[in-house]
């Protein structure tokens, strides 16, 4: 944390009885400087030291301490330090200077104000050393005009976000745009890349009509390559996985843990909130050094007004992001990230119950990997898989991807999408690789990639987070759309310029996130067509009794990709199923033609999607779970 600069200081000119202050002071020996003063306010001593202790022990400043450990409310300890040092405290709306830096604010805890009738140049939130920084600076009872007003760091976000609402906005929708713009989704789809498009589609249709089987063929070819190479893909992921023998890392004492950002985004999410707020509070994690910033819509007064209706644990914050477009969660996470002050970070559904130790396995991971593992992948698992066959199909399709399909990869050091949560992240490179792409609607797949892009690697951590899964038609397929047109998006966008992309990610690292993105999409377009021809080859005879040998090589070709894409499909299901003690929703396993069918009519919605509203989110209701395969921990009762 930065200290406080010297300039904000200048000109105060100490007017209290030096033996008064020293007096102070000497009632206070022993005391951290950063809550000593409150003596000043009749706080026990004995109650300071207990604090003073406390914050020793997890090597925090003392009034983090203090306030995390519910001593005092944020707004009573700067009231009392405002009351202390005899300066003006805010608690409402105060114009900060045009100048003002969101980003240095949040880490500096100082804000220039703009020019106001009361000649007040600063306002200050500060904690830790900042804290102690002021304490050093300023002597208590100036009887000279104070030059800065003090507030909480919760209010300065307020100040913050209010004063630079349209500045802050643009940049969470627009700051990747203008730091690669060949990497954000905005574009969409260029004319270069309609040329070649066009190009392709002309060229085909001609020769589909010059020569149609040797087209088809072609066509044929083309595709068996990409499925072969996702099938090929799959099985290697399959091997690792059950090869590897990955180990546990170092658990961290909690002095070595570090300040752990927690991102909630939250929008129409009335009837989770409490059972998210409960998953936080059941984490094992000092509380000290937990930030928590819940990131609401401006205009989703349902969630706001939930929100106000509970007592919030100190610890949490709300950020209400201001109107702007895309309305989309990764531009809700981009205006919440410059306000984060741990270095560390994960993102959470409002759905979302972690295991307790998740954070410490995170954190304990971090501190054994490479500066280059940027990103660790939590597992994900669906809770509710007895409420429909559908649950129950997504239950078995997660099992095998977190449980099987990501670890394999992650052992073999390749990059694959990340899950749209639980995501554990280092800030620093986080920042530095420009955030979220507000414009994708499947920020996770994209940001995977652009993370190999980077340099950086992806690792994964043996800790769950239990997930709701749709289980009718009316949630699943919005749900299931909106990630194959983000899918879509991440293709057309890491696709434009291929050369550059081999280069950053490297031939192997480009050809793996492509396919892993590519298959599904594919799959889901193209699946019904393959299935179709197949089915005209059984019916005709050809399948059993090719009548050349050009169509005796094809069928031979297309009965062993079958048959391994068979397998890729139903091991690691399997695995998972296994893993997970899924073996009720395993009944289901003959729906899943049936399922893949779904899919296929979510691709081509998500197709038409792509055209007709790229940027639209189709937002995925929460809370409508029936049953649960494990026991729920405490309600949350805040408020």
């Amino acid at each position: 944390m930065l200290f406080v600069p010297e300039h904000v200081f200048h000109g105060l000119e100490p007017a209290l009885d030096g033996a008064a202050h020293v007096q102070l002071r000497d009632e206070a020996a022993g005391l951290p400087l950063a809550i000593a003063f409150l003596r000043h306010f009749g706080v026990p001593r004995g109650t300071l030291f207990e604090y003073a202790y406390a914050a020793q022990k997890l090597a925090v400043g003392a009034d983090e301490a203090l306030i995390s450990g519910g001593g005092m409310s944020q707004e009573q300890f700067y009231r009392l330090l405002a009351a202390y040092l005899n300066v003006p405290f805010i608690d409402a709306y105060v114009p900060l200077a045009q100048n003002a830096c969101r980003r240095r604010c949040a880490r500096s805890g100082v804000a220039p104000l703009a020019p106001n009738a009361a000649g007040l140049g600063h306002v200050l939130a500060p904690r830790g050393p900042a804290l102690n920084a002021l304490l050093r600076h300023v002597t208590p009872g100036a009887a000279a005009p104070p030059q800065f007003a003090l507030t909480t760091p919760a209010h300065l976000s307020r100040l913050a976000l209010a004063s630079q609402s349209r500045k802050i906005a643009d940049e969470a929708s627009l700051q990747l745009q203008s730091q690669r713009p060949d990497l954000s989704a905005l574009d969409g789809i260029g004319k270069s890349e309609i040329a070649v498009a066009s190009g392709v589609a002309g060229a085909l249709a001609a020769a589909a009509f010059a020569a149609p089987f040797a087209a088809f063929v072609f066509v044929y070819a083309a595709l068996a390559l990409v499925f072969g190479a996702a099938v090929f893909l799959r099985l290697c992921a399959v091997c690792a996985n059950v090869t590897a023998r990955p180990g546990r890392a170092r658990p961290l004492g909690d002095k070595e843990l570090p300040v752990y950002s927690l991102v909630l985004p939250v929008y129409r999410e009335k009837r989770v909130l409490r059972k998210l707020l409960a998953a936080i509070a059941a984490l094992d994690y000092p509380v000290a050094k937990l930030d928590v910033k819940i990131v609401a819509e401006a205009r989703d007064a349902e969630t706001l007004g939930a929100l106000r209706e509970v007592r919030l644990p100190p610890y949490c914050e709300v950020i209400i992001a201001p109107p702007g477009k895309p309305q989309t969660k990764p531009r809700a996470l981009n205006i919440a990230l410059p306000f984060c002050r741990g270095s560390l970070l994960v993102i959470y559904d409002a759905e979302d119950e972690p295991q307790p130790q998740q954070l410490r396995e995170a954190a304990a991971a971090f501190a054994e990997a490479p500066d280059n593992v940027v990103c660790l992948q939590a597992r994900l698992s669906i809770d509710n898989c007895d409420d429909s066959w559908l649950a129950a199909m997504f239950a078995m399709e997660y099992a095998a991807l977190f449980d099987v399909i990501n670890p394999g990869l992650a052992a073999l050091g390749l990059q694959f999408p990340l899950g749209g949560t639980s995501n554990h992240f280092r800030v620093e490179a986080l920042r530095g690789i420009g955030g979220w792409d507000a414009w994708n609607v499947t920020e996770d797949a994209d940001l995977g990639i652009r993370l190999a892009r980077y340099g950086y690697h992806i690792g994964v951590i043996d800790s769950t987070t239990f997930e709701e899964a749709p289980a009718g038609l009316r949630v699943w397929r919005p749900q299931r759309q909106r990630w194959l047109k983000g899918f879509m998006q991440t293709l057309v966008t890491h696709c434009r310029e291929p050369r550059r992309l081999v280069r950053e990610a490297g031939a192997g690292g480009a050809a793996a996130a492509l396919i892993l993105v590519a298959g599904p999409v594919l799959g889901a377009l193209l699946g019904p067509v393959l299935f179709a021809v197949t089915t005209m080859q059984i019916v005709s005879g050809e399948l059993l009794a090719p009548p050349d040998v050009p169509t005796l090589l094809a069928t031979v070709a297309s009965l062993t990709l079958f048959a391994f894409g068979a397998v890729s499909c139903l091991w690691p299901l399997l695995l998972g199923v296994k893993r997970r003690g899924l073996w009720r929703a395993a009944r289901w396993l003959p729906l899943l033609p049936l399922y893949y069918g779904l899919m296929s009519v979510a691709g081509w919605g998500a197709l038409v999607e792509l055209v007709r509203s790229p940027f639209s989110w189709n937002k995925t209701e929460h809370g409508l779970a029936r049953s649960s395969k494990r026991k729920r921990g405490k309600p949350f009762t805040g408020g």
